[in-house]
């Protein structure tokens, strides 16, 4: 009578599978403000790195982040770089002169200004903006930007646990088998998870882009079930969920991509020991060079998205500046010298908005974020 819907992985990272019978609403509600909301501040800015993530409602709270040097921008939900404060100035010259200067991370948000301006002062209501109003780039090239990331810790960690008991849940296994994590999450006692970066647990990886994966296995021969997490391929988890197993053996996996939602299984390694897991537990299978390979590629997949989206962009704008350089009001069909004329046209607008493209990032440099280990 008490049954809530439970997001497997937190939509708010962009998880997509629900649970029943998993649940009361008051638990529910209150774990997800206690613990799952944890644990997505801590993602967030992965979040919004890789942006446009695919959640039931709602986007990703923005971000501010600091330069080397000390400059700060902000990255929204779509994963787009702007200033992070907008600057006005006002200056009154020695001629008695009144000059308004406004900087804002896009012209949208720059015409707001303005219009209030104008309400604050009418004299400004014959001051075309449009005229006195330009685009420009804010470097940061060979300054950037700085991540420091943040993931795990006691009320995080029983998000983490929650996930694998309800996954594990949903493939068929009873929650009291799994009571070395009951004893975590609900009797707040011994932590029953750890970091996992050794040898790969995945068989050939099948990942296309950054995933949230999760497997359980569940043995009756020794009782055990075990549940293995990986957030963003990043973030790499082990837990030993009981020990008290009596059903069938059960080997199930499933990985979502939070941009898209696309599902899919893998295969996992199903002999892991209790002592690999105690080492998990211990920070004994931690190697640093594993985790920033995962990191690196992680890093490298939001950068090659950011850069096929600019030449989206170049390659649509291009395209409207040629359909609108050859509008035709009384005719749709054009004829094959008017085919040739458009492709000619549209093929020397793209190559003149790649070029700027091009000079633009060599004076302003690529806006490579970059983490701290």
């Amino acid at each position: 009578n008490n049954d809530s819907k439970e997001h497997i992985i937190p939509n708010s990272i962009g998880g997509k599978a629900v649970i029943n019978g998993f649940i009361c609403i008051e638990c529910n509600s209150k774990t997800g403000d206690e613990w799952d909301a944890l644990l997505s501040k801590q993602l967030n800015w992965m979040c919004l790195f890789l942006g446009d993530i695919s959640r039931d409602r709602g986007t990703n709270k923005p971000e501010s982040f600091n330069t080397v040097s000390g400059k700060t921008f902000k990255i929204d939900s779509a994963g787009d770089l702007s200033i992070a404060k907008p600057i006005f100035k006002k200056v009154v010259d020695n001629k008695g002169v009144t000059n308004y200067k406004i900087t804002a991370p896009n012209e949208e948000y720059a015409n707001q200004m303005w219009k209030s301006l104008v309400k604050k002062d009418g004299r400004l209501k014959s001051v075309n903006i449009d005229n006195n109003k330009s685009v420009t780039y804010q470097s940061i090239k060979n300054d950037p930007l700085i991540i420091e990331p943040k993931f795990g810790g006691r009320e995080e960690g029983k998000s983490i646990v929650k996930t694998m008991l309800a996954y594990a849940k949903s493939c068929g296994i009873n929650t009291e088998s799994c009571n070395l994590a009951l004893d975590y999450i609900v009797n707040d006692g011994e932590s029953a998870f750890g970091f996992y970066y050794g040898e790969d647990l995945i068989i050939d990886r099948p990942f296309a882009m950054p995933a949230h994966a999760i497997a359980v296995t569940a043995d009756p021969n020794t009782g055990r079930v075990i549940a293995y997490i990986e957030y963003f391929n990043v973030w790499r988890l082990i837990s030993l969920l009981g020990n008290k197993y009596k059903g069938e053996a059960i080997s199930k996996s499933y990985f979502i991509y939070p941009e898209n939602s696309d599902t899919g299984t893998f295969k996992i390694k199903e002999d892991i020991s209790l002592e690999t897991i105690q080492k998990s537990y211990d920070y004994q299978i931690y190697d640093v060079k594993i985790m920033t390979s995962a990191m690196g590629n992680f890093m490298k997949y939001c950068q090659m998205k950011k850069e096929r989206k600019i030449l989206n962009e170049i390659l649509q704008g291009a395209l409207a500046k040629t359909i609108k350089s050859f509008a035709k009001k009384d005719e749709l069909i054009l004829t094959e010298s008017e085919k040739l004329d458009f492709i000619n046209r549209f093929s020397q607008q793209l190559t003149e908005d790649l070029l700027m493209h091009k000079a633009r990032l060599n004076a302003v440099g690529k806006q490579l974020p970059t983490y701290r280990n």
